[in-house]
């Protein structure tokens, strides 16, 4: 690509209403790029100088201190003041993974307080989330966690859900606290069950905080739809049953299945992917056989059920382990049971079905009485 092509796109990237933030990287090799001292700093700063709501953060790596960077930059920061920005410094070099983390929450910290200005008062900030599919610009969502880089179709990097999946949804969670107190939380997305459930565990219900979930169903037919545990609960017909099975275990699987899955398939999938077994000291199953697309209602009841099960599951066989869970159901009810599990359990370990070769692979490891 030649150098005239890449500041072409470069300007229409930084022009373009939908980018949100920039982050200008400066480090001792900046002094000799003509083109991040002639053309990248002086569109980010005219940019930010727009007060459209962009986002501008100056990062000091390499050995540079802060006004290391005013020398480097010099005239080409125009009208901008770099002796009073909030420039941040890294002190390792090269940059380590931890310190390029802290500067991905510095950038969400000063994108949603920057939100916060601009949404009006009782408007909800959308969020979306994906693991599956690559997020495209969409001006209606004012925030978005694009996670599908951590994966390989349906697996899932080593180690990503500790180190990076998990630590990013806390962070938005931490975040939206402290900017978003008493606005409405609108999440959507293509994520997989697993990240939908950590989603609405560091999102449950608090005084301060109020997130729900749009369900796109138009595969059946109906619009979009909010899902929230604040709808009255609908009788959904669902059974819930347990199961006793090795007498030894401590630790208890959930299986919720809305049709079209079949529960008695569930629970052969499972029994596969434990050598033909069942480890657990019972299984709680909460289905239906026969049951169309579920409303909102009665996703509210499946996840009250579900809740509902381990907790009787518990008392019934005086065990308090681990609670293994399995789900066939769309990502708004695998949401809403992550929001109800806290002080139910203190270990969730979470289940990707594999359909190649029908078997469930752990997934996310979780901690909902500790968020």
């Amino acid at each position: 690509m030649t150098s005239g092509r890449t500041e072409e796109e470069l300007q229409l990237v930084l022009r373009d209403e939908n980018t949100a933030s920039a982050v200008l990287f400066i480090t001792p090799e900046v002094q000799d790029s003509r083109f991040v001292r002639h053309v990248e700093a002086p569109l980010i700063f005219q940019r930010h100088l727009q007060k459209d709501g962009f986002v501008a953060v100056v990062i000091a790596a390499g050995g540079l201190d802060f006004q290391d960077v005013a020398n480097i930059l010099g005239e080409t920061t125009g009208a901008i003041d770099l002796d009073h920005w909030n420039i941040k410094k890294c002190t390792e070099s090269p940059v380590t993974e931890k310190e390029s983390a802290q500067i991905a929450e510095f950038v969400l910290e000063q994108r949603l307080a920057m939100l916060t200005k601009q949404l009006p008062s009782g408007e909800p900030l959308k969020l979306e989330v994906s693991t599956r599919g690559p997020l495209g610009k969409n001006m209606q969502k004012a925030l978005v966690a694009d996670f599908c880089h951590q994966f390989r179709g349906r697996f899932v990097l080593d180690r990503a859900w500790e180190e990076h999946i998990l630590p990013g949804l806390r962070a938005i969670k931490c975040a939206l606290r402290r900017h978003s107190a008493k606005r409405r939380i609108e999440c959507s997305g293509t994520l997989c069950l697993p990240a939908a459930v950590a989603l609405g565990i560091e999102l449950m219900p608090t005084t301060t905080l109020t997130a729900v979930w749009t369900q796109e169903q138009q595969k059946v037919g109906r619009p979009a739809e909010l899902w929230s545990l604040s709808i009255p609960r609908e009788d959904s017909g669902f059974k819930k049953e347990l199961h006793p099975a090795k007498i030894d275990s401590t630790d208890v699987a959930l299986l919720v299945a809305v049709p079209p899955y079949n529960a008695r398939k569930v629970t052969v999938d499972i029994r596969k992917s434990f050598g033909h077994r069942i480890p657990f000291r019972g299984i709680v199953q909460i289905h239906h056989e026969e049951h169309g697309p579920i409303t909102a209602g009665e996703a509210v009841d499946i996840a009250h059920l579900a809740k509902e099960g381990i907790q009787q599951a518990f008392s019934a066989w005086d065990v308090r382990g681990s609670v293994h869970l399995f789900m066939a159901v769309p990502a708004g009810l695998a949401f809403m049971i992550g929001q109800l599990l806290n002080g139910c359990c203190g270990i969730l370990q979470t289940y990707e079905y594999l359909a190649e070769t029908s078997e469930y692979a752990p997934a996310a490891l979780l901690f909902p009485s500790s968020t």
